[in-house]
């Protein structure tokens, strides 16, 4: 699991902002899973609400408040790369 992100650009969705950061900081293109559950979080320790989310890929977990600011959380995954392509030549193992 790794958690990256960042913050919305003009009118983006938290989905286009997901998809964005990840691909800026790690150049890697994510597939987002469609959760059976979001949950909602105000702060770490509290006990957890499941929610709805009328979105079409909803979020795995909200975390935070309008007071101060949100986390989403999606699942998702990334398809298998090949190194070779990225660094340009042949790996040769030994």
């Amino acid at each position: 699991m790794v958690r990256l992100g960042g913050h919305t650009e003009g009118n983006e969705t938290a989905l286009d902002t997901a998809k964005r950061e990840v691909f800026e900081e790690a150049k890697v293109n994510i597939i987002p899973l469609n959760p059976k559950n979001t949950f909602y979080l105000r702060e770490w320790n509290n006990e957890q609400a499941r929610v709805t989310v009328n979105e079409p890929i909803p979020p795995i977990l909200i975390k935070g408040s309008d007071q101060v600011s949100y986390t989403v959380m999606y699942l998702t995954y990334a398809p298998p790369i090949n190194v070779n392509k990225i660094i340009n030549k042949p790996i040769i193992m030994t």
